[in-house]
């Protein structure tokens, strides 16, 4: 199984790479921001995101991105987000496969 790991903060992708790994899940890659996670998605076999919804510098959030992603091709969806708002977990809610953490 190869998961896409999309946090734009370094301390988090790395400690959520860690876990993974300890966990025994080895093949994780890690992008910084929609534009790189698109790229790593479209020429990749990952079949499982984990996604931040709050990115800096990225022009759509991991929600929007998701549903980018899944355009290219279906697999589960992890949110890994401090929202909790109503209007933020009524857009997670709308996406295949999601779960929110």
């Amino acid at each position: 199984m190869k998961i896409l790991l999309v946090e734009d903060d370094f301390t988090i992708a790395e400690a959520v790479v860690q876990q993974l790994r300890d966990i025994g899940y080895n093949n994780v890659i890690s992008a910084k921001g929609s534009r790189q996670a698109l790229e790593l998605y479209s020429d990749d076999e990952i079949n499982f995101l984990i996604l931040d919804i709050g990115l800096k510098n990225s022009k759509i959030d991991g929600i929007d991105l998701a549903v980018e992603l899944l355009k290219i091709k279906q697999a589960p969806v992890i949110f890994l987000s401090s929202y909790s708002d109503k209007r933020t977990l009524e857009r997670v809610k709308k996406i295949a496969h999601a779960n929110y953490l």
